[in-house]
């Protein structure tokens, strides 16, 4: 838990960046968009190592609607003892997720050119890897494996031009 205020002081100080043609949604728009996040990419367990990093494209490709893709990254740990008669000892397991996926956006059509509004849907992979560091006779104490999966996920979110070419975005979803 002590180390949730310091992902939450960092999404607050670097956010996003996005790189864009034009204010506001424009179908000709071409955005890289660069972000830190909180939570876990899918099936994430135990405690965090560092938050979900993110880049994607996005392109116009009507006056309401953008395709892309996202690739984000993240890893967890979990530690804990065990006994074996009165033995103890320590196993650790390392998940890395890492998620790929292609997306599509409906652009809200609003009136201020600063702001562009949108929600759409994803489709991509999750790659899940583990790795257990410990005891060869802990492994049969301890479960954990890797378990890769095609998923559909759902997101909204906004972005906030402050120039031209410089904007910040927030989203929720997976």
């Amino acid at each position: 838990m002590t180390k949730f205020p310091l992902y939450l002081a960092m999404l607050a100080l670097f956010a996003s960046a996005t790189a864009a043609a034009k204010s506001g949604y424009d179908p000709t728009m071409k955005v890289a968009q660069f972000g830190i996040g909180l939570g876990g990419l899918g099936g994430f367990y135990g405690s965090s190592n560092l938050p979900v990093l993110t880049a994607g494209m996005d392109f116009g490709i009507d006056k309401m609607f953008s395709a892309g893709g996202r690739i984000g990254y993240t890893s967890s740990s979990f530690e804990s003892p065990y006994f074996i008669g009165v033995t103890r000892s320590l196993y650790r397991w390392k998940y890395t997720y890492i998620t790929i996926a292609g997306r599509g956006s409906y652009h809200y059509p609003i009136e201020n050119k600063s702001l562009d509004l949108y929600g759409g849907a994803d489709l991509g992979y999750n790659i899940v890897s583990a790795k257990y560091d410990g005891d060869a006779s802990g492994r049969v104490f301890a479960s954990g494996a890797s378990g890769s999966y095609l998923f559909f996920g759902v997101h909204v979110g906004g972005r906030y031009y402050f120039s031209e070419n410089f904007a910040a975005f927030g989203e929720l979803g997976y």
